[in-house]
């Protein structure tokens, strides 16, 4: 069954108004704090020459840094060199509860992003993923694949990966057509974008190959996506109106009294369906980078994000590219795209003014640019992972104290140059220099960061299955919300002690109207200790692990939702209930 549709006041309410206050309260940080003015900015740089080849003989006295302008003094150089070595025993580093450290990194890490949209031919994208991932990855280079709402864990385990790629290769473009059928026509436009059972059904078995860990990744909010989405909307209408006075008063007419209207229809060169299956195709993928973005934040050192698609990014608004390049380099993600649509096929029947395949493209490189990434357009796909692993075996690790004093939270720009002619110098552009002093409590920072993307995701997420109860228990003059909740413990990360299993859960509950008023919350954070043969007993017998919470409501409830955090998993289940 689809879940229910939470109302929009849901997300707003639960996000920016329940989070802070009750995690904050609840949870204080443990850890110290510092001020972000002492920490060391790093940047990883990469230099080529004009074979794509890194050079790998500069020094300090080689470099020089800019920060909005003004010069900066490198306080820490070093150079990092990827050769194959043992892959380590444990996952990825998760970032440290103390400022950035500067040991050179010992392995890459790469997210492949697979776009909407046809992706194996005419370039043999996919295929040149798979050998990728099987023959040019080091052993111990972390690699994930995300497409569509799901994703893999990072692994060592390439060949995981490379199943996953072939699932994909085999039965993505039916998944496509129906993604197609589904968000065609003003419901892409308006709709909320939910993906129907059965075609996420599909989708769960591309990442259904044996011994993977998939999940479901809970889309990350960004005003950049709001605003994209509203000038979609925007064009939308406006293509439609120049379309309808096309067909009744032709051409002329239609340009004299549409104006704006048909410069957008001639800019986009297509019909109102083509633009709105584009568009629909555009904002999936442009929340799909802020998530997979937002996947890869908490782990230490730089990342690649492989952002592979058909035809480009054609994003209505052109800030939409400078702010996702600035929310990539703040993170240390670089953006490598590859175009594997080949060269857009000549129609005479559209206007010969039509860019949007100009747009789409310049839109990659750009992003790309911004965030010190390779971009590989209208090339095969081959060809793009070559350079990508050329590229990437080799950088050099900088880093500088800022001298600008104004921690403002606005992104300060950054600029690296090098004495050496004929060279391409890759590097991220920037961060945001955030008002001090700053808790660097990770475990705090990644909850809150996945507790707010799954309460306001409007669908239910199952990598931990969760079942609930509620009901309605009136106490003297005031009524509380009791949820009986059951957690399916197969998938939580247990440690493991002298005879002992342990594991720590963050549980939500939020109580809303039928109005969409928050009326009710609960946040908590509870231990599951267990001996040794209670883990195993529990394991065997499918078990569960029940936890009640007693929620004072403010009045009558309609829903209820629940959403359970493993943070050593990195996992997330959450349900909703109405109630009649």
């Amino acid at each position: 069954m689809t879940p229910p549709r939470l109302p929009v006041a849901l997300t707003l309410v639960a996000v920016l108004a329940a989070l802070p206050g009750a995690r904050q309260s609840q949870t204080p940080p443990q850890q110290p704090v510092f001020t972000a003015r002492i920490a060391l900015v790093p940047i990883d740089v990469r230099v080529l020459d004009r074979n794509h080849r890194p050079v790998t003989d500069l020094g300090p006295g080689d470099f020089a840094i800019f920060e909005d302008g003004r010069a900066q003094q490198i306080q820490h150089f070093s150079k990092q060199t990827f050769e194959p070595a043992d892959a380590p025993a444990s996952g990825p580093r998760r970032s440290a509860p103390e400022p950035i450290g500067f040991t050179p990194q010992s392995q890459r890490i790469f997210l492949i992003m697979l776009g909407r949209g046809r992706l194996q031919e005419p370039s043999k994208g996919v295929d040149a993923l798979i050998r990728f991932v099987r023959q040019r990855l080091l052993p111990q280079d972390l690699v994930a694949v995300m497409a569509w709402n799901r994703a893999t864990a990072f692994t060592t385990d390439h060949e995981q990966v490379a199943l996953v790629l072939e699932r994909f290769r085999s039965r993505h473009a039916g998944i496509e057509h129906a993604l197609a059928m589904q968000f065609g026509g003003l419901g892409a436009v308006y709709g909320v974008g939910q993906i129907p059972r059965q075609i996420q059904i599909d989708i769960n078995t591309v990442f259904d190959v044996p011994g993977a860990s998939a999940r479901t990744l809970a889309p990350t909010s960004a005003a950049d996506t709001r605003r994209a989405q509203d000038e979609a909307q925007r064009m939308a209408e406006a293509l439609k109106r120049a379309e309808e006075l096309r067909n009744r008063e032709g051409a002329a007419g239609a340009g004299a009294v549409a104006g704006v209207d048909m410069a957008v229809a001639e800019l986009l060169g297509g019909t109102f369906d083509e633009y709105i299956e584009q568009n629909a195709r555009a904002m999936q993928d442009l929340q799909n980078l802020y998530t997979g973005i937002d996947y890869l934040r908490r782990i230490e050192g730089e990342k690649h994000l492989i952002y592979v698609t058909e035809h480009g990014a054609f994003f209505p608004r052109m800030e939409t590219e400078t702010g996702l390049g600035a929310f990539a380099s703040d993170a240390r993600v670089a953006i490598d795209t590859i175009q594997t649509g080949g060269l857009p096929p000549p129609n005479l029947s559209k206007a010969p003014t039509n860019l949007t395949p100009y747009f789409a493209v310049r839109m990659l490189r750009h992003v790309s640019d911004l965030t010190g990434g390779q971009s590989s357009i209208y090339d095969y796909a081959e060809t793009a992972t070559q350079r990508l692993n050329q590229a990437t075996r080799f950088q050099y690790l900088l880093g500088y104290y800022p001298t600008n004093p104004n921690w403002t939270g606005q992104f300060r720009k950054i600029e690296v140059r090098v004495t050496r002619p004929n060279v391409t110098v890759l590097h991220r552009r920037g961060y945001y220099g955030r008002q001090g002093p700053l808790a660097m409590d990770q475990r705090e920072i990644l909850t809150n960061s996945r507790l707010a993307a799954a309460l306001g995701f409007n669908q239910e997420i199952r990598d931990i299955r969760l079942q609930a109860d509620v009901r309605i228990e009136r106490v003297g003059r005031t009524r509380d919300a009791v949820v009986e909740v059951r957690i399916d413990p197969s998938r939580l990360a247990f440690g493991r002690g002298t005879n002992r299993r342990s594991a720590s859960l963050d549980l939500t509950v939020l109580c809303f109207s039928d109005a969409g008023e928050l009326i009710g919350q609960a946040w908590e954070r509870f231990p599951v200790t267990l001996a040794e043969d209670e883990y195993q007993v529990m394991m065997a017998k499918n078990q569960v692990i029940s936890r009640t919470v007693r929620i004072p409501v403010d009045g009558t409830v309609k829903t209820v939702k629940v959403v359970v955090y493993d943070h050593a998993a990195d996992l997330i289940g959450s349900l909703v209930r109405k109630l009649i």
